[in-house]
């Protein structure tokens, strides 16, 4: 097969270099000869000439990479240099759009029709007075709000359309200092730069109201923005793209920080500049972006320069190495064309070499005692990685060797995953260190036996494993060596717990309110007739109290179990979200007047039905206001809200808030899990099922479910479809979970 390669690359060689045997007279000639041989690729003359090119290729990448890195980084100071610029200038004109709207805000609220408008409480009259202001004012006023002394919007005036409205919402609701602010529209649909001033009476300097007015900062604002700066703009709310002046919106990931994307096909540099709220917090931000382009054509043309004179200096480099070359080929070509077989892998085969030249014969020996090395240690290799394969394949979990003296001398790719170390920080060390036990007693099981251990892995995270020892195992270069073979079964322990847990807690549950029950009973029966109508009634309450705690405790097990045999059903209809709430405060007011707990309720009376199961979501209510009694303070009201959600498909949003400690970040991600409950200092029992259930039967609601928690309370909120959004659901019957 070699032979068969060299014959056909001769003849395509003799097609490119070599006379035609009719004019050079039927033989090669020895200039042609020499020529052949040069151009073979194997050739020394062709390692010669590629050594030199090479040393070539070095200098030039010694001297040309730096310089093109020193461009390229100069070019970048220049591109960040003229970003910083742009976004001082963006700060500016934010700041100058700020006191335009501050000063206009005064000049609104010193108008004498205004104030006696505002004085007389004409409303009609207002509006179109401030209608007429508005469209006085300068382009781009979308809003203007008079409200009297008590904060009471009196008269409004806003631009046509959905931003418009919601720009008078947005005034309508939120108190914006006198030098000015940005504001938050709706659930971040937009921003609007807002000031207030205050209407004062013309004799007693007294104020008896204020006039609010805003700009939306919107696609002409920063059509502005992109005049005055050269720039690309992007405006900001909530980490998502409201408005740009590019093409696309770009990608939303990398907001707030300086940092490199592409949109439409270009790549920017961008920077940051955040904008802030009238409580001093980030309400949005205003990205500048500058393309590359004019930089790239700048560097690409000096890389040009670069390239050109590397090549130039490459081929003069490649011919005076290949005019010194040819005068040192014909000694080590056959040497050259027998190591080519070692080259390719074949160390089995022995070197031939001549015995002269000197030289020649020294670099044949050499070569020869080479190819005898590499076949032993590639040999040695290939027995040890059979070994390892072996033993690693005999074991999927986590597989590490000891030694004598109790150095780990392999660590497996599972012990890796396990244990968060690398097998080369691991490798050498004592085991100790590896496997440090949380109890100081741990030690490595015997041959054969099987311990169950707590360690900490690399990061210090505490892991519980299950470690079998193997049998002790003898190898040549190491000595003895035993094997030990280890799984992560931290789950099955949390398991464990988790559920002797429940069962303490279960047992507990039931317990307290049925010795509550039989007390009060023993009560009526012994001392019925001795008993005034107060304690009857506070017995009654009592009673009344045990009850719904057992009957709250059973439903909760019984959905639990449905749930975990695939037997919970739901059969949603249009319903009244009033009506339901007040069947739950029926219900519940026993356990808020043992705590001296109000119920505040903001349901609108115009809220629309929504489309739920009513004794679920009855299930629902009973368990966020019970837990909200639990760990809100005595004596504090709990308040149940509910809000539509415009939008394509509108929702109902539900929130239920207590003023307890609050629940801390860490744990939030556990109180929707089966059995687990937050540690907290109140004393309060549960088992821990029923935000696990409330968030079951919202999901199957199509819903969503959420925590909010600061140290002033704690709100849990759920999300319900409207009736008329899926009416053909209405006599439907859910699927079985």
């Amino acid at each position: 097969m070699h032979d068969e390669r060299r014959e056909s690359f001769d003849v395509r060689r003799r097609a490119l270099f070599v006379v035609p045997a009719c004019v050079a007279g039927g033989d090669e000639t020895p200039l042609i000869h020499m020529l052949r041989l040069s151009f073979d690729r194997r050739s020394l003359t062709a390692r010669l000439v590629l050594t030199l090119l090479a040393i070539a290729v070095g200098t030039i990448l010694l001297i040309g990479v730096p310089t093109a890195w020193l461009v390229r980084n100069q070019l970048e100071q220049q591109a960040w240099a003229r970003l910083d610029q742009a976004v001082r200038v963006s700060y500016a004109l934010f700041e100058a759009r700020r006191g335009e709207t501050a000063a206009l805000a005064v000049l609104t609220a010193q108008r004498p029709t205004l104030r006696e408008l505002v004085q007389q409480g004409d409303t009609a009259s207002l509006d179109a007075y401030l209608e007429v202001l508005r469209a006085a004012a300068p382009a781009g006023l979308d809003a203007v709000v008079a409200l009297d002394a008590a904060g009471q919007r009196l008269g409004a005036a806003v631009a046509s359309g959905v931003p418009g409205r919601m720009a008078l919402a947005t005034l309508s609701r939120h108190a914006v200092p006198e030098q000015g602010a940005i504001l938050v529209l709706g659930e971040g649909e937009g921003l609007l730069m807002a000031a207030e001033a205050p209407i004062l009476d013309e004799t007693s300097s007294k104020r008896i109201g204020s006039v609010r007015l805003g700009f939306l900062l919107d696609r002409p604002f920063i059509a502005q923005l992109e005049a005055q700066t050269g720039l690309e703009h992007t405006l900001v709310v909530a980490m998502r793209c409201l408005v740009t002046t590019l093409g696309v919106c770009p990608d939303s990931a990398g907001f707030s920080r300086p940092r490199l994307f592409q949109a439409d096909g270009l790549t920017y540099y961008a920077a940051w500049l955040p904008l802030y709220g009238p409580e001093g917090e980030v309400v949005g931000g205003d990205e500048v972006a500058l393309p590359t382009t004019e930089f790239t054509a700048t560097a690409r043309r000096i890389y040009t320069i670069l390239l050109v004179s590397s090549l130039l200096f490459a081929a003069l480099v490649a011919s005076l190495g290949y005019v010194l070359a040819r005068r040192v080929t014909q000694p080590v070509l056959r040497l050259a064309a027998a190591s080519e077989a070692m080259g390719r892998g074949d160390l089995s085969t022995p070197l031939p070499f001549a015995a002269h030249p000197t030289e020649v014969a020294v670099l044949g020996q050499t070569l020869e005692q080479m190819r005898r090395r590499l076949k032993a240690a590639h040999d040695e290799l290939q027995r040890a990685k059979t070994w390892s394969e072996n033993l690693i394949s005999a074991l999927t979990e986590g597989v590490v060797t000891v030694d004598e003296a109790g150095r780990i001398t392999s660590f497996s790719p599972g012990a890796e995953r396990i244990l968060g170390w690398r097998s080369q920080e691991a490798i050498g060390r004592r085991y100790q260190a590896i496997f440090r036990p949380v109890a100081a007693e741990g030690l490595l099981p015997a041959p054969g036996a099987l311990v169950r251990q707590q360690v900490l892995t690399r990061d210090g995270h505490p892991v519980v494993l299950a470690i079998t020892g193997g049998a002790p195992m003898r190898r040549e270069d190491r000595g003895w060596e035993q094997v030990y073979v280890f799984r992560d079964v931290t789950a099955e322990e949390e398991a464990l717990r988790l559920r002797e847990s429940f069962l303490a807690n279960v047992s507990h549950e039931f317990k307290t309110p049925l010795a509550a029950l039989r007390a009060a009973i023993e009560l009526l029966v012994t001392e019925q007739s001795r008993l005034s109508a107060d304690e009857l009634r506070e017995l009654m309450d009592s009673v009344l109290l045990g009850v719904l705690r057992l009957e709250e405790l059973v439903d909760n097990l019984l959905s639990s179990a449905s749930i975990q045999a695939g037997q919970f059903e739901m059969r949603p209809r249009p319903i009244d979200l009033g009506s339901i709430v007040e069947d739950v405060l029926l219900t519940t007011r026993p356990l808020l007047a043992l705590r001296g707990q109000a119920l505040e309720l903001d349901i609108p009376p115009d809220l629309p039905p929504v489309q739920a199961d009513p004794r679920r979501l009855t299930q629902v209510l009973v368990n966020l206001i019970s837990n909200a009694s639990k760990y809100g303070p005595p004596r504090r009201p709990i308040r149940v809200q509910a809000t539509v959600t415009p939008g394509a498909d509108p929702t109902v949003t539900v929130r239920v808030r207590d003023e307890g400690p609050g629940i801390p970040p860490e744990t939030r991600a556990l109180l929707f899990q089966p059995f687990r409950r937050p540690a907290d200092e109140t004393g309060q029992s549960g088992v821990g099922l029923g935000l696990a259930i409330v968030k079951t039967i919202i999901e199957r609601h199509q819903g969503r479910v959420g925590v909010e928690s600061d140290e002033h309370g704690t709100t849990f909120w759920f999300t319900l479809p409207l009736a008329s959004v899926h009416p053909e659901h209405s006599h439907a019957r859910a699927g079985r979970g």
